[in-house]
């Protein structure tokens, strides 16, 4: 018994491969169908333009040996769709009456998938229309957008007439402004409704001027000295100050970074003197700041500070 079962192992491995090799000579000569993406090339009149987008891809059935079928998925097979012979209007269309291309000889295609389509062609228009930006995200703690200012400000599109001839403006691909803080030129594309292109490949970009947003903050206590005048002393010793500027710049600074300073009269003789805050030169209350050129001092309590002499 069990030599009947292992006895001459080499005869029955030789057996077993000759059944295996017969086995795949059989299946690769065998037919199945299968299904295989083909690319379409659309041959269309100068001048005309289809309404609505082509496909440009198509599924064929085809039937052939496994092996064929395989080579044709490595061979970018297409279906070459000539209508330069049909004018402005509806068509149908059926993609098994055209050729393809690029396809084993020994398969045979057995269907389209869609096996037709309806479309319709018009003549090419051209026009320019205003481009509007569309934009997503936030600047960053404490800016804004101050303007987007896109070059060009139109675009000069091109289509089928029944669609250029309906459309008033194009809208950019969104533009991040996520965490900016400061102004910055990007480039950006167009979001091109269907069937409407660029006629001459024009590049976009937008200028985003970024500021920071102005705050207020009240100084309750700043200090009130004499700028120069060491024979006068105030009376209040403090005033309140209110600053208004780039919120980064306000909060960043300490209450030892203001002063308030009376300007006297040169030479100052009087006894008594009250400077008012508001003037630019000659008797007048001061507020000095390190926050730059950018934080003003916006008001002054009291806004009236009297001297006298010591």
């Amino acid at each position: 018994m069990l030599e009947s079962v292992f006895g001459n192992p080499h005869y029955k491995l030789a057996a077993l491969a000759l059944a295996l090799l017969a086995w795949l000579y059989v299946q690769s000569d065998e037919l199945h169908e299968d299904a295989v993406k083909a690319r379409v090339d659309w041959l269309l009149a100068p001048g005309l333009l289809s309404v609505d987008p082509l496909p440009t891809q198509v599924a064929l059935r085809v039937k052939g040996t496994r092996a064929a079928i395989r080579r044709a998925r490595d061979q970018d097979p297409r279906v070459e769709v000539d209508i330069r012979d049909i004018g402005i209007g509806e068509h149908n269309l059926e993609f098994g009456t055209f050729p393809t291309v690029n396809l084993p000889s020994m398969l045979e295609v057995v269907g389209h998938s869609p096996s037709a389509i309806r479309f319709t062609l018009d003549e090419t228009a051209q026009r320019k229309v205003k481009v509007r930006p569309v934009v997503v995200g936030e600047p960053a703690p404490g800016f804004a957008v101050e303007a987007i200012v896109l070059n060009p400000p139109v675009a000069n599109v091109r289509g089928p007439g029944v669609s250029v001839q309906e459309l008033t403006e194009v809208s950019t691909e969104p533009i991040d402004l996520s965490g900016l803080a400061g102004s910055a030129t990007v480039p950006v594309e167009i979001d091109f409704p269907r069937s409407i292109e660029s006629a001459d490949g024009t590049r976009f970009s937008a200028e985003i001027e970024i500021l920071a947003q102005n705050a207020e903050r009240t100084f309750a206590a700043v200090p009130v000295y004499l700028w120069g005048a060491q024979a006068y002393r105030p009376i209040e010793q403090t005033v309140q100050v209110v600053i208004q500027g780039p919120a980064a710049q306000i909060e960043s600074l300490a209450g030892d970074e203001l002063a308030a300073f009376v300007h006297l009269p040169d030479p100052a003789d009087q006894p008594r003197y009250e400077a008012a805050w508001g003037p630019v030169d000659g008797l007048r209350l001061r507020v000095l700041h390190s926050g730059g050129e950018r934080v003003k001092v916006i008001a002054v309590e009291p806004s009236r500070v009297e001297v006298v002499a010591r």
